[in-house]
């Protein structure tokens, strides 16, 4: 369960530092996009790298890191 809680808090970190919180688009497909980055995410294994760019961009970034598995879904909705 700590698990979980980590890398659902770095998840949400990750959305606010990008902005993209704000822009999650309004669409069906949206849950089930939702669904695979948790997953994504759980199964990661730059939990550290994570933590270490967070820290580094806490006054916000334009995009998320390459090394996020999600990076392509969250910086795709910054794009729209």
């Amino acid at each position: 369960m700590d698990r979980l809680n980590e890398r659902a808090e770095l998840m949400g970190q990750m959305l606010d530092t990008i902005g993209a919180m704000k822009e999650v688009p309004a669409v069906v497909q949206t849950d089930a996009d939702l669904r695979s980055a948790v997953i994504r995410c759980i199964n990661c294994r730059e939990t550290e790298a994570c933590k270490v760019w967070l820290k580094d961009h806490a006054d916000g970034a334009h995009h998320a890191p390459k090394h996020c598995p999600n990076s392509t879904l969250f910086n795709s909705w910054l794009a729209d």
